[in-house]
């Protein structure tokens, strides 16, 4: 599925609001190290499975993948409910 991401994702390039690198605490690693990764203009909606449990903004487990939602749009979705 990876393959199949890359050729649909596109480079934000220099406009995108977050950093080029950010610290891996951010997903629970301790001690922090930096993080590089690719940033994306936000323009596929993809499923994931994630556990329900969330902490300090972010979720405890690791997300995983499930396929893309190509039969929708962002405008398709409602803004998550705050806690």
């Amino acid at each position: 599925m990876q393959r199949d991401l890359c050729k649909v994702l596109v480079g934000a390039g220099k406009k995108h609001p977050w950093p080029e690198v950010i610290p891996s605490s951010r997903f629970g690693q301790r001690p922090s190290q930096p993080v590089a990764y690719t940033r994306v203009v936000p323009s596929l909606v993809v499923e994931l499975d994630v556990d329900t449990a969330f902490e300090q903004h972010r979720w405890r487990h690791a997300a995983r993948l499930v396929r893309m939602r190509r039969d929708l749009t962002m405008a398709d979705l409602r803004p998550a409910p705050s806690t």
